[in-house]
C-alpha cells in the first residue's frame, strides 16, 4: 500500500553556483542543510541561535575540506523548540537569503519511535555505475499529512547504496511523528553533480505500521 516515486534533481544543477538548499533531518537537537554547486568547491555552514550572526562553523559530514558538487552538513546539539539561523558557504561565496539569513526550527523531544527502513540504490543511468557522490531526499505523504524531508548520502564507495530509518520521520512542522497509513506515499528525490541522470530502485527491509 506504499508507493514510491522518485524525481531527479541533476540536470537542473547547471548554471547558478549555488542550488537546492534544502533542510532535513530536523530533531530537538539537530538539523542537517543539503546543497548544490554547478562546480567541486569546499561546502560550510555558518550557523547561530536568533538574534546573533550566525558564525559557528559546521563542516561537511566527509571532513573538513571536502571539496563536491555535492554539500551535506549537520548542526548538532541544539535546544529543543529553538529558532536557529545559518548561512551557506560554497568556497568563497556565501549565501546570507540576502541578508535575512536561512532559518528553522527545532521540534520538540518526541518518544523514541521503532525502526522502519527502506534500503535503495542510486546509479548513473547511461553507464549503471555507481554516482561519485549524490544525496537521496525522502518525504512522505498520506490523504492528510505531509512529512518533512529525511536524507542520506550515496557514492562510489558504497557502490551506490542507501538505507534510510523512516521511523523518526515528522510531519512538515516537525511539531509530532509522521503517522503512517494505508494511503502513504513516497517521493524520493535525486540530487547528483550536473548533466548526470540517475536510475533508483528502493525497496523496504522493515513493513511500516498501519493504521487500519
Amino acid at each position: 500500500a506504499y508507493e514510491i516515486s522518485t524525481r531527479d534533481w541533476s540536470s537542473d544543477v547547471c548554471s547558478s553556483d549555488l542550488r537546492f538548499v534544502t533542510v532535513t533531518d530536523v530533531t530537538d537537537s539537530a538539523f542537517t542543510v543539503v546543497w548544490a554547486t554547478a562546480n567541486a568547491t569546499v561546502g560550510t555552514l555558518k550557523w547561530s541561535a536568533t538574534g546573533a550572526t550566525p558564525n559557528t562553523v559546521a563542516h561537511d559530514v566527509r571532513g573538513e575540506g571536502m571539496s563536491d558538487v555535492v554539500h551535506v552538513a549537520t548542526v548538532r546539539g541544539l535546544v529543543p523548540s529553538t529558532r536557529y539561523l545559518f548561512d551557506v558557504v560554497s568556497g568563497t561565496v556565501t549565501d546570507d537569503n540576502s541578508g535575512a539569513h536561512f532559518g528553522v526550527t527545532t521540534g520538540p523531544t518526541l518518544a523514541l519511535a521503532p525502526p522502519d527502513s527502506i534500503v535503495g540504490s542510486a546509479v548513473i543511468a547511461s553507464t549503471g555505475a555507481a554516482p561519485s557522490s549524490a544525496v537521496v531526499i525522502v518525504t512522505a505523504k498520506s490523504a492528510t499529512l505531509d512529512s518533512a524531508p529525511v536524507g542520506a548520502l550515496v557514492g562510489a564507495v558504497d557502490n551506490g547504496y542507501f538505507a534510510l530509518n523512516l521511523g523518526g520521520m515528522r510531519t512538515a512542522d516537525r511539531q509530532s511523528a509522521f503517522v503512517y497509513d494505508d494511503t502513504t506515499s513516497l517521493t524520493i528525490t535525486a540530487l547528483d553533480r550536473k548533466s548526470t541522470r540517475l536510475n533508483s530502485s528502493h525497496e523496504w527491509i522493515s513493513r511500516m505500521p498501519s493504521s487500519a
